[in-house]
């Protein structure tokens, strides 16, 4: 007979939700997910195909059971949280954790120039060999300045500075953000983003552009703009605020709590220029 009281925005949510709906359409997939930076509550978490748990609460036990079972068997699998139990290679939106790594490692700042061109040949290697290209976006002829590799997503430039950091460099600022690792408690099973292990050179510049094996859940990303905008700390995701007894009285509550300082509050600065 108690209560559970959320961090969800009740505005935000329905935002979410029918913004989505438009999107995929009513049989569509996907997840949306809105995070306050500094404190990590989850505003909005909205995963389509949906369904109306009130059906699962029915005094008919038949009922309930057939409901239960072809919500089971539906392809679309509707009982999937999408937002934390899909993960997916996260693509160009992956470009800001490459540009994260490229300034705390002081390779580069968000003034400086970076590669550039229309193409790029990976390294050689045991790996893929492929030739990066940018689709014709503006990304210049060699070098270029940041912030308009950043703002034509650039992927000749991104695939060239996970080259140059490597792949241990690039999986180590992916878990300071989150990746490889459990951190959201409030709702299981949560899927693990995941960055690879042992890449090679040119593996490493796939990942610099979200691609080879590298896969995040929508909540995962949303942690890595959200730490960016909370001056490089990442904070713990959490859905309940606080639990109340049957009369609302408090009886515990969720106090904010940091995952990691994933980049300095210089870098974060310069990565909310250069976005």
């Amino acid at each position: 007979g108690g209560n559970v009281q959320l961090t969800i925005n009740a505005a935000a949510q329905r935002a979410a939700y029918e913004g989505l709906a438009r999107v995929v359409g009513p049989n569509g997939q996907g997840a949306v997910v809105a995070l306050q930076p500094r404190t990590g509550k989850v505003l909005a978490m909205v995963s389509l195909p949906s369904y109306d748990p009130n059906l699962l609460a029915d005094h008919d036990l038949a009922k309930v059971n057939s409901t239960a079972k072809r919500l089971q068997d539906d392809p679309d699998q509707p009982l999937v949280n999408r937002a934390i139990q899909t993960r997916l290679p996260p693509g160009s939106t992956f470009k800001i954790v490459t540009a994260a790594a490229a300034i705390e490692d002081g390779l580069y700042t968000k003034d400086d120039l970076v590669p550039g061109g229309p193409t790029y040949q990976l390294p050689l290697t045991s790996g893929s060999t492929g030739l990066i290209d940018n689709e014709g976006r503006d990304c210049g002829t060699t070098r270029i300045p940041f912030a308009q590799a950043l703002e034509n997503s650039c992927n000749t430039t991104f695939a060239r500075l996970g080259v140059e950091l490597g792949a241990d460099k690039l999986r180590q600022q992916a878990e300071k953000f989150g990746f490889n690792r459990s951190y959201f408690s409030d709702l299981l099973p949560q899927v693990e983003s995941n960055f690879p292990q042992d890449a090679d050179k040119a593996q490493a510049g796939q990942s610099g552009i979200g691609q080879f094996e590298v896969a995040a859940t929508p909540l995962q990303m949303a942690m890595v703009a959200a730490g960016i905008a909370n001056d490089g700390k990442v904070m713990k995701p959490y859905l309940v605020d606080s639990v109340q007894s049957p009369e609302f009285e408090q009886i515990e509550s969720t106090e904010p709590e940091l995952l990691d300082q994933a980049i300095s509050s210089s870098t974060a600065s310069q990565l909310t220029d250069l976005m």
